[in-house]
């Protein structure tokens, strides 16, 4: 007996003075939530703020306007707000006595733009916001991170869920459905989940979309800004740096109001080439 006791002194503090255990619930034993941590890649939150269910898309188009206005145009588009442009067309003078040949490629990544004509590197290059918007984000504390991410997908889900639920006017052009949309003397069909403009139309000129090709990798060449060093960048200014801080602090908010316009998937022509 005493052997036992001796044991109790260990364990329960004494034989004659047993206090009661404490209670414990439920929700004492669940584990603690870990911090949240998303990846500081600039990429992940690019791929957010241009998502593309395929790596890689290249759309073929036919292109007809006024005064006898003839071409093609090839879009190719990735995932990060990726594109290039080329064209080709042959357009009339205002007397429509004369035609001209226009080139023109436009190759826009997430930093820059560059614009140049025919098959020469020679051409101009302009900033473009995401780079900056995407280093910012990567920039802030983990809680801060996720949010905004988090808002940035929200706002394309809801986009999403609302053609969805309302497709509203669609169209099958090359194969795919897309939602049709006027607006001031001008239409556009939008292939919705990849963001894709599949038909344009105005009094000037009509882009429709012949093919669509899909690849399972992205090829980087089509991406790359010619290496020519007569090609210089615009600067980034102050103002710049200062709407990209406000950009940022408002998508952290989660009002995507003053994001939405700079995601517009319309072309970027190059310069000598209709304006759509």
């Amino acid at each position: 007996m005493l052997g036992m006791c001796v044991a109790g002194v260990v364990l329960a503090g004494g034989c004659g003075d047993k206090k009661a255990a404490p209670e414990i619930s439920l929700a004492d034993l669940e584990p603690t939530p870990a911090a949240v941590h998303v990846s500081q890649d600039e990429e992940v939150f690019l791929a957010a703020l241009f998502p593309q269910q395929h790596p890689q898309i290249k759309v073929s188009y036919g292109l007809e306007g006024a005064g006898g206005m003839t071409g093609s145009l090839e879009v190719w588009t990735a995932a990060g707000g990726r594109r290039r442009e080329v064209l080709s067309a042959t357009i009339g003078s205002p007397a429509a006595s004369t035609l001209s040949k226009v080139e023109g490629l436009t190759i826009q990544g997430p930093g820059k733009i560059f614009r140049g004509t025919g098959s020469d590197d020679q051409g101009t290059q302009s900033s473009a916001p995401f780079r900056g918007l995407a280093e910012a984000w990567s920039n802030l504390p983990d809680s801060r991170r996720a949010k905004a991410l988090e808002h940035v997908r929200e706002w394309h889900a809801l986009r999403t869920e609302a053609v969805t639920s309302k497709p509203g006017e669609q169209r099958e052009i090359a194969g795919h459905l897309c939602t049709q949309t006027r607006l001031a003397g001008q239409s556009i069909c939008l292939w919705e989940q990849e963001g894709v403009v599949l038909a344009y139309e105005s009094e000037a000129f009509t882009l429709m979309a012949l093919r669509v090709e899909v690849a399972n990798a992205v090829e980087p060449a089509h991406f790359s800004v010619p290496a020519n060093e007569g090609v210089a960048a615009d600067p980034v200014s102050d103002e710049v740096k200062a709407e990209t801080t406000a950009l940022l602090a408002a998508i952290e908010g989660g009002d995507m109001d003053t994001l939405a316009p700079l995601l517009h998937p319309g072309f970027r022509f190059a310069a000598g080439a209709p304006a759509p």
